[in-house]
């Protein structure tokens, strides 16, 4: 596994605990902010994750969040209106 397929993989887990912002990546990670946003972008097409509502922060304008998609329910799998 590559270093940034381990980090794509790190990003996903970590949104799947609740909304994940740019910065707090490229904290967490070590990483510029660019290319914390290089990896989002990477994982938004691939559709891994989505934005959320934004995520409040204690000084500044709310920070836009994203997180992991709603697994569909297995019961509702399929099925169509």
């Amino acid at each position: 596994m590559t270093e940034r397929e381990a980090l794509l993989e790190g990003i996903t887990l970590l949104a799947a605990r609740g909304p994940v912002t740019l910065p707090g990546i490229a904290q967490r990670y070590g990483l510029p902010v660019s290319r914390a946003w290089a990896l989002v972008q990477t994982l938004l097409r691939r559709g891994d994750l989505i934005r959320a509502a934004p995520v409040p922060v204690p000084r500044g304008r709310p920070r836009t969040g994203f997180t992991r998609p709603a697994e569909p329910c297995a019961l509702t799998e399929g099925m169509t209106r």
